[in-house]
């Protein structure tokens, strides 16, 4: 199938990224099409829950060319290989992102039983089909245990199971006919975001919904990412980067009516050991981190107050904060974690001084953070709340008859005229290069880069 442009041209001065994205053509079936926008300060781990996100949906990318295929096979170099050099962080100025797919039907399988109902519910109906089915089964055993007595009843229960379990056959066969549903994954740079060109980096998002927007023949929705390293959270609960992202979220989540964001606490090992119970919530801890087999020369160590980690981490629920509505993923983006709490000044005493810097405030324990870089991918609870919360962005109630009205399909299906494409101002389609300076800089994967 032939792609097309969304917008076949850069919007906003100065920032690149939007001229080289296109979505599927004409006659190309999508269940819907979701942009998601990653943000976060840099070497909070972007780039890692990118990664995370593209081995748990177990994607494939579509036909792609120029830019974007670049910027794919960029990114599976990763994702087939954690260790492989990847880039430090994203050029200012440009906005890369990476297009895969996977089908409905494989999204269901990966979600829990009840994730299967919920999404079923959403998107084809199991709720009003199978509750018709088991309430008309019910009403038979009413019946039968009328005249029948107990065996009547345990004959029309059965009834009822079967026709809930028809309901819930019928609600997997209409998802399996819903088609693809198409992730954009863009690489924000969180420290460009709440600077001077903060206003760019939302007008840019703001065009692409716009545009994604001008064709209402498919579902369609976006939803920002925010990055939360533990890590970075620092000695004031308002002070760092990660703070002042998460205060512009709702700006950024209200470019969809839906309004709705996730919170990726990708350090949770961490959070775990300076929030253990019992200690005292104002001392000052300093985190070693690194990966297994990782020599460390002169390395810094960023130093958080554990009530500062406990609100912005352990203590942040899921819900609506206003008018958005808030999922926390919470995980470890490096594998087999471990965190030993030291007084400082045994750990001084240690000789680990020639390792890392001393740090230039007081100190009270030293948390020694390590892990193993590997293939991860979401796994647990984890993997359900990404699963389960991209579900529900692909599926709203709201477009539930569009998404699934598909006929059967050996039913002759009825050709559409699609709507037109936003085409270039002055003619054709410019061609369009990958920059150069995104993929310039080396650096290693599992030191929490972008």
């Amino acid at each position: 199938m032939t792609r097309v442009p969304v917008l076949g041209r850069e919007e906003v001065a100065g920032l690149r990224g939007l001229a080289s994205l296109t979505e599927p053509g004409p006659g190309e079936e999508v269940a819907a099409v979701i942009d998601l926008a990653v943000i976060g300060a840099r070497g909070d781990g972007k780039t890692q829950l990118i990664v995370h996100a593209i081995r748990t949906l177990r994607a494939a990318a579509p036909d792609l060319t120029g830019a974007e295929l670049a910027f794919n096979r960029e990114v599976m170099g990763l994702v087939m290989n954690a260790k492989a050099p990847r880039p430090a962080a994203t050029a200012p100025g440009v906005v890369p992102h990476y297009v895969f797919r996977i089908r409905a039907s494989a999204l269901l399988e990966q979600l829990s039983f009840g994730g299967q109902a919920s999404l079923l519910g959403r998107a084809a109906g199991l709720v009003r089909g199978a509750g018709a089915a088991f309430g008309a089964g019910a009403a038979v055993g009413a019946g039968l245990g009328v005249a029948a007595g107990p065996i009547g009843a345990i004959a029309g229960g059965a009834v009822a199971a079967a026709g809930g379990a028809i309901g819930w056959l019928r609600a997997r066969e209409a998802l399996s006919r819903a088609g693809d549903v198409e992730i954009c994954l863009w690489d924000v740079a969180g420290e460009h975001v709440y600077s001077e060109t903060a206003a760019d980096y939302h007008a840019f998002l703001e065009a692409l919904v716009r545009a994604r927007r001008a064709r209402d023949d498919r579902p369609y929705a976006f939803a920002p990412i925010l990055v939360c390293n533990p890590l970075g959270l620092g000695d004031d609960l308002d002070g760092s980067p990660y703070a002042r992202l998460k205060e512009l979220l709702p700006l950024f989540a209200s470019l969809d009516p839906s309004a709705r964001a996730l919170i990726a606490i990708n350090r949770w090992a961490v959070v775990d050991a300076v929030c253990s119970d019992g200690a005292d919530r104002d001392e000052r801890v300093a985190i070693a981190a690194r990966a297994r087999g990782e020599e460390i020369v002169g390395g810094a160590l960023p130093i958080v107050v554990r009530d500062v980690v406990r609100q912005h981490c352990r203590d942040a629920e899921d819900g609506r904060d206003g008018d958005l509505m808030i999922t926390h993923l919470r995980y470890d983006a490096g594998a087999q974690c471990s965190a030993t709490s030291t007084p400082w000044s045994e750990w001084r005493e240690a000789a680990h001084t020639g390792r890392w810097t001393t740090p230039a405030s007081s100190v009270d324990q030293v948390l020694e953070y390590e892990y193993s870089d590997g293939p991860g991918a979401f796994g647990g609870e984890a993997r359900q709340a990404f699963l389960g919360w991209l579900g529900e962005l692909a599926f709203p109630r709201r477009v539930r008859a569009r998404a699934l009205s598909a006929p059967p399909i050996d039913a002759p299906v009825a050709a559409e005229v699609p709507a037109p494409m936003l085409a270039p101002l002055g003619g054709e389609t410019p061609p369009v290069t990958v920059p150069d300076e995104v993929w310039a800089r080396r650096g290693g994967f599992g030191a929490g880069g972008t």
